[in-house]
Order: C-alpha cells, then sequence, then structure tokens
C-alpha cells in the first residue's frame, strides 16, 4: 500500500553483473545502488535499471540507511559486516527464502544483527533455529501469470509435436533443485511424453549435458517474464526439489492451473495441512518410475479437484497481492517507536 509504505531504494551486494531484466523491474519501483561492478565501470542511471555504484557496499548501504526507517535483508552473509560502522537507528528484518545447510550458515552468521526474522514458511522459519522468528508466506505474481500467447503458438515455438504430453521444468539451473527428475519421468513414460525445460543459471551446461544422457529429445527454452505462457502450453510441471522455502514457480503453476507434482517440502505440508491436497506428491530422492506414476495421477481427469482447488486457493491467499498486504501490516506493526530495538537486544 503506497500510502502506508514507500521504497527507498534497493542495495545489491557483490561484485557480479545484475539480471539486466530484474532491474528494470526492481528500478520501477525504488533507486538501484551497489558496490564496484566487476568491470569497474561506474554508472549512475538508475531510472534505465542500471544500478548506481559506489566506492563499495558500506557507502551504498549508508545512502539507503540515510533515507530508510526499515531495512530488509536476505541472502546476506555476516550482515553485522555491512551495519557495523553505520549505526543504523531503524529496524532490521532479516528473511529466511530457503531450508538446508547453506541457508542455515547464512542465517546464523546475521541474525544478531537483525531485529525482526522472518521466514517464508515454517521451514523457512526455522532455518534461523529462533523462536523470535515469524512466518510470512508468499505469493505468485498475478501478472506474468496472465496469458498473451496461445498454448499452439508458444509449444510451436519450442519444437513440440501435436499430441505430446509435456512434462516441464521450470526454474534456475542448479543441482538443488533436482531438475534432472522431469527428464526421468519422461524417460520411464516414453512416447507421447517429453520434458521440457525453461530457465537459465550457472550449472545450466552440467544439467543439459546430464538431461542429454537421459533422454535424446528433451526441450530447452529460455526464462520468460510472462510465465502464464510457459505454464498454459505445459500439461503437467514436476518440482522435485529436496528442500525449498515457500517456492514461488509452484505457486505460479497453481494460479496457472497446472497440474503439479512436488516433493512435500517447504510450504507445501503447511499449507496442505490448512488447505487440502495440492500437488500429486513425489518422494525426495524418487526413482524415475516413481517419478511417471506422479505424473500420470497428476494429468489423470480424477486429480481435476485437486488442481482447482489448488488454483482456488492460491488466487484467494497467495497472490503477490495478498502477500504485500501481510507485508505491509508486519511493517506498519515494526514501524511502531515503543518496539524499536527490542528484538535485537534479546538476541544480543
Amino acid at each position: 500500500d503506497p500510502k502506508r509504505v514507500a521504497w527507498s531504494g534497493i542495495v545489491v551486494t557483490g561484485r557480479d553483473e545484475c539480471d539486466e531484466e530484474m532491474c528494470l523491474q526492481a528500478a520501477r519501483f525504488a533507486r538501484l545502488y551497489g558496490g564496484p561492478a566487476n568491470d569497474g565501470r561506474a554508472v549512475d542511471q538508475p531510472e534505465r535499471g542500471r544500478i548506481r555504484r559506489f566506492g563499495d557496499t558500506r557507502e551504498a548501504l549508508a545512502k539507503l540507511c540515510a533515507d530508510s526507517d526499515i531495512l530488509i535483508v536476505w541472502g546476506v552473509a555476516d550482515l553485522g559486516q555491512y551495519l557495523d560502522r553505520l549505526r543504523f537507528a531503524g529496524q532490521v528484518v532479516l528473511v529466511s527464502h530457503g531450508a538446508g545447510n547453506w541457508t542455515e550458515t547464512i542465517l546464523r552468521e546475521s541474525q544478531r544483527a537483525a531485529d525482526w526474522l522472518v521466514g517464508v514458511s515454517r521451514p523457512a522459519a526455522a532455518a534461523f533455529g529462533a523462536p523470535r522468528a515469524v512466518v510470512i508466506h508468499n505469493g505468485g505474481d498475478q501478472d506474468r501469470c496472465q496469458v498473451s500467447r496461445s498454448r499452439e503458438a508458444v509449444r510451436s515455438d519450442w519444437g513440440a509435436h501435436e499430441g505430446e504430453r509435456l512434462i516441464g521444468y521450470v526454474g534456475r539451473y542448479s543441482w538443488e533443485k533436482n531438475p534432472l527428475a522431469a527428464a526421468l519421468a519422461a524417460n520411464a513414460l516414453g512416447a507421447p511424453y517429453r520434458a521440457v525445460y525453461v530457465g537459465s543459471g550457472w550449472k545450466e551446461r552440467e544439467v543439459r549435458a546430464a538431461v542429454g544422457r537421459l533422454t535424446t529429445d528433451a526441450l530447452f527454452a529460455p526464462p520468460q517474464n510472462q510465465i502464464g505462457n510457459v505454464l498454459n502450453a505445459l500439461d503437467v510441471m514436476v518440482l522435485a526439489s529436496p528442500s525449498e522455502g515457500f517456492s514461488l514457480v509452484l505457486t505460479e503453476a497453481w494460479l496457472c492451473g497446472l497440474p503439479t507434482v512436488a516433493t512435500r517440502v517447504g510450504a507445501v505440508p503447511e499449507l496442505e495441512a490448512i488447505h487440502g491436497r495440492l500437488v500429486t506428491p513425489a518422494p525426495v530422492r524418487a526413482t524415475a518410475e516413481e517419478l511417471a506414476a506422479a505424473v500420470k495421477t497428476a494429468i489423470a481427469p480424477e486429480n481435476g479437484s485437486v488442481v482447482e482447488r489448488a488454483k482456488s486457493v492460491a488466487w484467494r491467499h497467495y497472490t503477490a497481492r495478498a502477500m504485500a498486504d501481510r507485508w505491509t501490516e508486519f511493517l506498519s506493526q515494526i514501524a511502531s517507536p515503543a518496539r524499536a530495538g527490542s528484538a535485537r537486544t534479546e538476541s544480543a
């Protein structure tokens, strides 16, 4: 709610080049700041989606802190090294978007510098190892889920043939996401099933090679901002991660009414405890045969009621707008001067 919350800016940590599309999207709402880039060039064109570069990240953060009452942080190792010496008088909110050893290590190093701990699901909150962590559920971007191209046109672009059943992996090419699950299922099922991979990531070359060893006809496509076109063109999506926080692509699949096969990790168990079954479950470290059976169950007419329930639940409770409402309420509460500094003092 822009009448209650105003974004003062975004600091990008690290020296890597940033995704241009993400910068363009973020710059619609706030100015972007950062330390020096790898190429050493200084640019000051945030209105064009570029990052205003400072001499180091602390300088960028000092600029942001001077303009802010609340600082929201995630994915930063040892937050204290950035905030020490800045003497930020506002509230610091540290957010956990995942679960697992890497996430726990990052959070353990940083949470001493935070006033408030927020997880996007119960497992994400549990990664802090602190009882004071609260849960604010994620939500999928309903605008991204709109369909602007026909199913036939998108499938034709991919090179899919009429009558094929497309099993999708949508997301980051990274091994912790278990991206091979879609190829394993397609290979076990045989024609007319075919795996489709839509995404990008630092392990893309390795994932492509591994998929090629499992099945010879998998299709690969670049990521699309209008994810509704992708999900509308698939017949089923497989998300077989061994751990998750609150998967946005799974939520987007629900919003689009796409059957889903998923491991019951991250937010899935707690949401199903509230709303009933939302996915066709697959075991963690599922075999090819188990994945194939789950795919057939997911796309069967008898599973239609589960798909419709997931779509209805997501549109009622887990859109980006609903998430923003939850965050607006939380930020409004912690901005109260009477509560300032209390949580950090307790955790020191």
